[in-house]
């Protein structure tokens, strides 16, 4: 018998999807914070706007996105994350917020893992640049063994699932950080407001 095991992630703030991690990018050595975070976001110049908007909330300690399509009738979508100081860098581990996640547990029990999601981030004063990982990159690396990190690969191959260590993830991160190749292209968001 055939076992299935849900993968859930959040959704990149960027359009199509980035590789999942079983194990956060967070510890509390490299754990940051940026209280400038907080307000409400939409696309900036240059980016289409396609009636998104973004909004980040406080919440004990971790942050709250909520993101509006702009599509009517379509309800918002809440992720919980934490930020990583790796470097000169800071990074963004994203995942379910706890509410949501025990709705998942309810509705799947154990064949739903929770995943974590990672976002290169950079906030300047009221502009926040944000960049995802370049799947490409990162999967004929690791196809050809130019990049060694844990991970195992499902949906017939064609999709990876990180499972290294939360520090073999950050010691990786840190050194591909600055490499232009390992990140698509910067979606930048301008602060618009409040949080909501």
């Amino acid at each position: 018998m055939r076992f299935m095991l849900l993968i859930v992630m959040a959704g990149a703030l960027a359009a199509g999807c980035t590789s999942p991690s079983l194990n956060p990018l967070v510890s509390e050595d490299v754990r940051a914070a940026d209280p400038g975070l907080v307000g409400a976001w939409a696309k900036a110049d240059g980016e289409r706007d396609d009636g998104s908007r973004y909004s980040v909330a406080e919440d004990n300690g971790r942050y709250v996105l909520r993101w509006d399509s702009g599509e009517p009738g379509k309800a918002a979508r809440l992720w919980s994350f934490l930020l990583a100081r790796l470097g000169d860098h800071v990074f963004a581990d994203l995942t379910m917020t706890p509410d949501e996640a025990r709705k998942l547990e309810d509705r799947a029990g154990t064949v739903a893992v929770v995943a974590h999601s990672f976002m290169r981030v950079r906030r300047e004063g009221d502009r926040l640049s944000v960049w995802v990982v370049n799947d490409d990159w990162l999967d004929e690396g690791l196809r050809s063994g130019t990049l060694k990190l844990a991970h195992v690969r499902y949906d017939d191959g064609d999709r990876l699932l990180l499972t290294a260590t939360t520090p073999d993830l950050q010691a990786f991160f840190r050194e591909h950080a600055g490499n232009a190749a390992a990140w698509r292209d910067e979606f930048a968001l301008n602060r618009v407001g409040p949080s909501r």
